[in-house]
C-alpha cells in the first residue's frame, strides 16, 4: 500500500513520480548510501534528488503509522513552510509512504535538484587558508543565520553539509539554501542564544572561536566576551552530556 503527495507543479508527472518506488530508474549518481539512500536521477528531462529514509524500528513504524508524520511527510511541508517564509530550499517535489501489513515501512522525498556547492569542508577553515572571499562567505552566512532566526525558525540540522551557498554577480553577496529539513522547528522565539548554538552545532573550532564571535558579536552589536562565553558553556555542557550518557552506555556495549 501506497501514499503519495505530489506538489500542484508536478501533478502531471505522478505516473512517472511512482516509478522511483518500483526503481524504475538508474540513478545519475549516488550521494548517500548508509542510514539513509540519497541519490540524483533524471525523469523526462529534468533532474531531481530522491531520499529513502531508513526503515524505521518496531515502535517507530506505529509511531508513523498512528501518531506522528513521517519523516518524509514532515521533510516536505517543513519545505514549503520555508519557502513561503523566504528561506531558498529545493522545491519539494513528492513524498511517497510505504506501508506493510498495516504499519509505515518506508519514506521516500523527491526534491528538484540544486547544483549550488555546500558549506561542507569550507567554512570554518584555519586563518592560515583564510581569504577574504571566505570572509564574506562566512559574514553572509551569519546575516543569514540572523535571519532564519529572527523569522522564527530553527533549523535542527544546521551543518555544513546541509546548507548550500549561491554567490550573487549583482551583489556580491552569498545566498543560501538549506536542505535536509525534516527537523526544523518553526514559531520559536528568537534569541542570540539560538544563533550563538547553530554556530556551536556548525563545528567551530576553539582556535577559531574568537575571530568568529567577534565577528557575529560585531554584527550584533554585542560584546564578544559575552558570545564566547555562550558558545563555551553551550560546547561543555553537551560534551558533558555525550561522557555521562557514554559512561551509562559502556557496560552494555559488546566486547
Amino acid at each position: 500500500m501506497m501514499r503519495i503527495k505530489i506538489h500542484p507543479l508536478y501533478a502531471h508527472m505522478a505516473n512517472a513520480i511512482e516509478g522511483i518506488v518500483h526503481d524504475k530508474y538508474k540513478y545519475d549518481k549516488v550521494y548517500c548510501n548508509k542510514r539513509n539512500f540519497v541519490a540524483k536521477l533524471t525523469i523526462d528531462g529534468k533532474e531531481f534528488v530522491v531520499k529513502r529514509f531508513k526503515k524505521p524500528h518496531l515502535l517507530n513504524r506505529f509511531i508513523y503509522t498512528f501518531i506522528r508524520e513521517t519523516k518524509a511527510c514532515r521533510a516536505y511541508e517543513n519545505a514549503l513552510m520555508l519557502l513561503e517564509r523566504d528561506i531558498k530550499t529545493p522545491l519539494p517535489v513528492a513524498y511517497m509512504e510505504i506501508k506493510q501489513n498495516g504499519l509505515f515501512h518506508t519514506g521516500y522525498l523527491l526534491t528538484e535538484y540544486m547544483s549550488h556547492p555546500t558549506l561542507e569542508n569550507l567554512m570554518l577553515k584555519d586563518i592560515e587558508s583564510y581569504s577574504p572571499e571566505l570572509e564574506k562567505l562566512e559574514e553572509d552566512l551569519m546575516r543569514f543565520t540572523i535571519d532564519v532566526n529572527d523569522k522564527r525558525v530553527l533549523p535542527k540540522d544546521y551543518n555544513g553539509g546541509n546548507i548550500f551557498y549561491i554567490y550573487d554577480k549583482d551583489s556580491g553577496h552569498y545566498d543560501f539554501a538549506l536542505t535536509d529539513v525534516n527537523r526544523v522547528l518553526f514559531n520559536v522565539k528568537p534569541s542570540k542564544k539560538t544563533i550563538i548554538r547553530l554556530f556551536e552545532q556548525m563545528g567551530v573550532q576553539l582556535k577559531n572561536l574568537y575571530r568568529f564571535m567577534s565577528k557575529l558579536a560585531s554584527i550584533q552589536g554585542d560584546c564578544t566576551r559575552e558570545y564566547m562565553y555562550e558558545f563555551l558553556r553551550i560546547r561543555t555542557k553537551k560534551r558533558h552530556r555525550k561522557s555521562f550518557f557514554s559512561k551509562i552506555a559502556h557496560p552494555f556495549k559488546k566486547r
